[in-house]
């Protein structure tokens, strides 16, 4: 039973890809602005930290949590999340390019599965990767953000890789922009304790894992600090 669902997923993602590869991609029309600059390309510096999603709400878990499943339903969620990198200024709005990269990504009061394991997150996060072009000047950015993770605790211990898909939303009057956390099978499980499955058998290796809520409210510093957005 565990095969045939994964296997599905896989399927679909194949499938998606084909058709990704069959249609024409778009020319970029558009670069990474900060306070409304383009130019000259410049790493501005940025940090964020997790804030309430309405999507928890349902979920049972706190206002501000950020979440994961695997493609089984099993859970992990933690309270306190936060990240730091660069904004690339100036980069190219195209599928595939960055157009930022995050140095540092911390998970604190962290659960995995209905069981309650507690747990340690570590993350490596790297590129932020447009996955699919905006329509317009200004809109919401789809992107990929390539990550490594370990998770670690007593009867739990685990890794993944591959990224997490995501949303970088241009700023506003309260902050510099979003990053909005979303779903798609798109980490592996490519170990699972020293057997191949952990967590009381929850986790498998070959499963894959999403995010399924998280925001973070982004603000940029230093002498190119501005509202992130794209023109």
């Amino acid at each position: 039973m565990r095969y045939s669902k994964k296997a599905a997923v896989l399927a679909a993602g194949v499938a998606s890809v084909v058709m990704f590869g069959s249609t024409a991609a778009y020319a970029n029309h558009t670069v990474v602005t900060v306070g409304g600059v383009g130019s000259p390309a410049v790493d501005v510096p940025v940090t964020g930290d997790n804030i309430n999603d309405s999507r928890n709400a349902g979920l049972g878990y706190a206002a501000n949590a950020v979440s994961f499943d695997t493609n089984f339903g099993v859970p992990m969620n933690c309270t306190t999340s936060d990240v730091a990198g660069q904004v690339h200024r100036g980069a190219s709005v195209s599928v595939g390019t960055p157009v930022g990269e995050i140095s540092s990504l911390t998970f604190s009061d962290c659960t995995a599965t209905a069981l309650g394991f507690d747990v340690v997150v570590t993350m490596t996060a790297q590129d932020i990767v447009v996955r699919d072009h905006p329509t317009n000047a200004g809109d919401p950015v789809p992107v990929d953000i390539q990550v490594d993770a370990n998770i670690t605790g007593t009867g739990c211990d685990f890794d993944a890789s591959g990224s997490v898909r995501g949303e970088i939303i241009p700023g506003d009057s309260s902050n510099d922009g979003y990053i909005e956390l979303q779903p798609g099978y798109d980490l592996v499980i490519d170990r699972a304790g020293t057997t191949g499955s952990s967590c009381g058998g929850e986790i498998w290796e070959g499963d894959l894992a999403q995010a399924t809520t998280g925001i973070f409210a982004l603000n940029t510093s230093g002498p190119n600090a501005g509202v992130i957005s794209h023109g």
